[in-house]
């Protein structure tokens, strides 16, 4: 191999090493940012109220579910006793 080729080997694996390097300090740099959102927003406690109030919402939505069926067995007992003359 010439030197020539040698040198120009070298400076591609520089180059893909700094290409490389550059992209590290890039997600490391995205990371941050990402981390200082998700403080920002209230961190892990946000999370958690919203958990919290998805589940309280989810059962207030079953209660709901569960009172209409309550009262469709309701209404259809009653007029299967109304169809039966009690």
């Amino acid at each position: 191999m010439t030197q020539r080729q040698q040198d120009y080997d070298n400076f591609q694996a520089f180059r893909d090493e700094v290409w490389r390097q550059n992209w590290i300090e890039g997600e490391r740099l995205e990371s941050e940012k990402l981390w200082r959102e998700f403080e920002e927003e209230g961190g892990v406690s946000s999370y958690l109220r919203d958990a919290q109030t998805a589940l309280e919402e989810a059962r207030a939505v079953q209660a709901a579910r569960n009172a209409k069926l309550s009262n469709r067995v309701a209404t259809a007992v009653a007029e299967s006793f109304i169809d039966l003359d009690i």
